[in-house]
């Protein structure tokens, strides 16, 4: 279950957040949720504006490629920024002063940048394909049903019923 509410007080009050976990129980007006860490938290039904339910995890290869070229093209564009910032040792004739990057340098180092993203992003196909992202369907809670029972020794019972 993710709960997506708003917080109600404190330094964050009004920040969006998402909960994950299991709904222990109803109090009320105030849905207690056992998150994964199992740690009860309480979320006032009135700061809630989505509830959804996880349906398994589902391939997901393109986005994989996507973070996968992105990690890899961050990692060579830090190898450039670092390799072109650093003093070149032997500069050779006619190359500037030794604190400049050179246009071979600079290529072959975006060469390498590129090959790092696709590297990144075939890994990431893989990896998106076995480990995939979980799909999420949002809950539509419809009208609740409240109903009484008499209970042994002169007491009652109230129970709610909320289809979903």
């Amino acid at each position: 279950m993710r709960v997506t509410a708003r917080q109600a007080a404190g330094r964050d009050s009004g920040k969006v957040q998402n909960w994950r976990g299991t709904i222990a129980e109803w109090r009320g007006d105030t849905l207690v949720l056992r998150t994964n860490k199992a740690l009860l938290t309480g979320i006032p039904l009135n700061t809630v504006s989505r509830l959804s339910v996880s349906r398994g995890r589902a391939p997901d290869p393109v986005g994989g490629a996507l973070k996968g070229a992105g990690i890899g093209g961050g990692v060579g564009l830090a190898l450039l920024v670092a390799a072109c910032g650093e003093a070149d040792e032997d500069p050779g004739p006619g190359t500037g002063d030794d604190d400049t990057c050179t246009l071979s340098d600079f290529g072959n180092i975006l060469l390498l940048t590129g090959m790092l993203a696709v590297a990144g992003g075939a890994v990431g196909i893989v990896a998106g394909t076995i480990i995939g992202g979980e799909r999420w369907q949002p809950l539509a809670v419809g009208p609740g049903r409240l109903s009484f029972r008499s209970g042994g020794g002169g007491g009652f019972g109230v129970g709610v019923a909320l289809p979903f």
